[in-house]
């Protein structure tokens, strides 16, 4: 009984929330027509009824089922042009960037649109959300990096982080789908150390991405010394692992976080040259 009056407590707050935000509680024939063609998937009809404006995207049925404006972001995938230039134009108006649609039971569709535009990892619909001036740093933006992420949609991931997202929302995601790309960017971000210290999944994945390179060091090491290039005293893998947190390191500080003033030219002539030294190697003269 209790979950029940809950649930139904959930219902009646949402359709006020609806209220308060302009969207509406009734989806007339002219809605339930452009749910059924979206449903469909006929984008076609979708768009004569959306070109004749005379529906209400904003509508709703009490069951949840026919929402228009939720049905087509949720429709407008990047393979789908149709849907998708009907969602930017529906995205821009005023109101709706920030606007959240509440499922109800059955197959009903529920979701922000920042959401939607995410999980379809569909950059000209939040290009336009970007522009409309949707919130980037609540907690619904935090999923929606994250959802982007594990679509590995790297174009998306930068455009809410440039616009002020927390980048740290979508690492685990984009390490666990391994989406090397979009890792690259957060780790630019200075991103890894932050989720890696209170993350047990990522800060394993980070040390297993780390290993793999600390191997790759340690068999150009070896190669050099068998060569007689580099200092034989020296043991591969205790190098490798130096050498590689050096590296990583000064990077960090120089180009996340700002700690060193130098060209990047400068920067990378003067590790290549510590690199040298500490494997042995002749100074270069160029």
């Amino acid at each position: 009984m209790r979950h029940t009056l809950v649930d139904r407590l959930g219902t009646i707050l949402a359709l006020v929330g609806m209220l308060a935000a302009g969207v509406g509680c009734s989806a007339g024939d002219t809605e339930m027509a452009f749910c059924d063609a979206v449903n469909r998937n006929d984008a076609a009809a979708a768009k004569a009824i959306f070109d004749a404006g005379q529906v209400d995207l904003m509508a709703r049925d009490f069951s949840g089922k026919c929402q228009p404006g939720a049905l087509l972001l949720h429709a407008a995938r990047p393979q789908s042009p149709v849907f998708t230039q009907m969602a930017v134009a529906f995205v821009k108006r005023e109101g709706v960037a920030n606007t959240c649609w509440t499922g109800g039971k059955g197959n009903s569709i529920g979701g922000c649109a920042i959401s939607f535009a995410a999980l379809n990892a569909n950059v000209e619909v939040m290009r336009a959300l970007v522009d409309a001036g949707v919130n980037v740093t609540n907690q619904t933006a935090r999923g929606a990096v994250d959802d982007a992420a594990s679509q590995g949609s790297l174009e998306i991931v930068r455009m809410l982080v440039e616009k002020g997202a927390n980048p740290a929302s979508g690492m685990a995601s984009a390490i666990a789908w391994r989406h090397t790309a979009v890792v690259e960017y957060l780790e630019s971000k200075g991103v890894i150390e932050e989720v890696a210290r209170y993350d047990d999944e990522v800060g394993a994945l980070r040390l297993e991405r780390h290993e793999q390179y600390r191997q790759q060091i340690a068999s150009s090491i070896r190669q050099l010394q068998q060569r007689g290039l580099a200092d034989p005293g020296l043991d591969p893998d205790i190098a490798a692992s130096a050498v590689g947190a050096l590296s990583h390191r000064f990077a960090e500080l120089w180009l996340v976080q700002g700690g060193v003033e130098c060209s990047i030219e400068e920067g990378a002539d003067q590790v290549a040259r510590l690199m040298a030294n500490a494997l042995g190697l002749a100074p270069s003269t160029g």
